[in-house]
């Protein structure tokens, strides 16, 4: 004889605590370069974060999209986030 348990089986799964430490806020140089049929933008400080918008708006939103996915990469893999050491200056000339 079989005897069934009516009972649902349960499953005890550990729970995420939520942080209560607030994530860290990033500040990144971008630059922004006209391209063929729109806008380049990349991160100096953050090597092979780049993308692309059709207006310059766009440009600005995928970089920060990027920029995110390249920093929550980084934190996966216990990799250290680059601080921006970068120095933007505009220059005039008389040539």
């Amino acid at each position: 004889m079989t005897v069934l348990s009516t009972r649902p089986s349960r499953r005890i799964t550990k729970r995420k605590r939520k942080s209560t430490k607030p994530s860290p806020a990033y500040q990144f140089s971008v630059v922004i370069e006209p391209d063929e049929g729109g806008f380049h933008v990349y991160v100096p400080s953050l090597p092979g974060c780049h993308s692309f918008g059709s207006t310059l708006e766009q440009a600005r939103v995928n970089i920060v999209e990027a920029i995110e996915l390249h920093i929550e990469g980084l934190v996966e893999n216990r990799l250290p986030v680059p601080v921006d050491r970068v120095v933007v200056e505009r220059l005039v000339l008389a040539v």
